[in-house]
């Protein structure tokens, strides 16, 4: 799809939205808002939900009626219980993809009566064939598109005139929805700066009047460290995470993480040099940047590792970006965040591409990996 269509679709989008009043709802709270509509549709039409939405149990035999649904059960955003004694775990983004550990956590102690849904805008990047499998739980991926699908399906069968009325509307919000943050895909060959200027392209601008804006820019970073994961990982297989946590992270490993600081997407890659000390390649907005980070274990020494490194020119070395400035400027040392982390950094060129950077943190990973024997002394 080329720039000109896809923002005819997203345009056409933004317009339905406009006119939703169940989206204007939903901005209060977004994944809330969703998790206790279903929880709503689910308890007030049971048969009808329950035909629907026992395609995702293990088990299908028996009565499928809906008995109960709750919130937020261990931290869980839905659990449905069905009169055949089967449960289904649902768990909602709306705002970002999820990281593996989360799954994890809500993975633990599963049971065999219990199936496992992940609703989101998004495939993450380790799913495969629309399921996630960690150890013997297996999660199926439900896209907000897909949703649609189920809502119309659940809809068909209720005769409350008003009930359908509303069901209709977000259907068609979430469609709507679904079609803005699907087309947020990018090519190798496109600007790196549209991800992080909004002046470069009018999708920011258009979503800002509706206050989706920021959740834009961050699933465009997260689908961004996504690529940086997929390709680490064939390159080092079983050493790189996709992992919000500094907790537990495994020497010799690398580790890919994203979010959102003063209004921009930044995405981090870190290689585990010691417990509590990390190389890291760091980007936000227009800023490239080589760390030493330190954390437990480490602290201020982290600024000895830093220098060290910077005179051996081990690491702080830009030459493969091309950039004609370097900061801080000259030779002054390392700009820092709380005495700890120490980095360096350039303006990436406005004509890099996604390929481009890419291709950067790449190299940058390559370099310590081939030299990690020598960095840490």
């Amino acid at each position: 799809m080329n720039v000109k269509t896809k923002n005819i679709q997203i345009e056409n989008s933004v317009k339905t939205l406009q006119t939703s009043p169940l989206f204007q709802l939903s901005l209060g709270s977004k994944e809330l808002f969703h998790s206790n509509f279903l929880a709503w549709l689910f308890e007030m039409y049971p048969q009808e939900s329950g035909r629907v939405i026992s395609r995702f149990l293990k088990k299908t035999t028996g009565d499928v009626e809906v008995n109960k649904v709750l919130r937020e059960l261990k931290n869980r955003d839905l659990t449905i219980y069905f009169n055949n004694g089967q449960e289904l775990v649902i768990e909602n983004k709306v705002k970002s993809l999820p990281y593996i550990e989360q799954l994890e956590l809500y993975s633990k102690d599963a049971e065999a009566h219990q199936n496992f849904v992940l609703l989101s805008l998004m495939r993450p990047p380790f799913s495969i064939d629309g399921t996630i499998k960690i150890g013997s739980v297996v999660w199926n991926v439900l896209t907000y598109s897909h949703l649609a699908v189920l809502i119309k399906e659940i809809g068909t069968s209720i005769q409350n005139e008003y009930h359908r009325s509303i069901l209709s509307d977000y259907e068609s919000f979430i469609i709507s929805f679904s079609e803005i943050f699907v087309s947020n895909t990018y090519g190798d060959g496109d600007l790196f700066s549209d991800f992080y200027d909004p002046s470069k392209g009018s999708v920011f601008q258009m979503l800002q009047p509706l206050r989706i804006g920021d959740i834009y820019q961050k699933l465009r970073y997260e689908a961004f460290a996504g690529r940086i994961y997929e390709i680490l990982t064939k390159k080092y297989p079983d050493l790189v995470y996709l992992s919000e946590s500094d907790e537990g992270r495994k020497v010799g490993s690398i580790y890919v993480s994203h979010g959102m600081s003063r209004a921009l997407g930044m995405v981090s890659v870190s290689y585990v040099l010691a417990k509590g000390l990390y190389l890291t390649v760091q980007i936000q907005g227009g800023s490239y940047r080589q760390m030493v980070q330190g954390y437990s274990g480490y602290g201020k020494t982290s600024r000895k590792v830093a220098e060290r490194l910077k005179v051996e020119r081990l690491w702080f070395d830009f030459d493969h970006i091309g950039a004609s400035e370097e900061y801080p400027r000259a030779d002054k040392g390392f700009n820092e965040y709380s005495g700890i982390d120490f980095y360096r950094s350039v303006k990436l060129p406005s004509i890099v591409t996604v390929e481009q950077v890419l291709g950067f943190v790449v190299r940058d990973i390559e370099r310590i990996m081939q030299s990690k024997d020598s960095l840490l002394i």
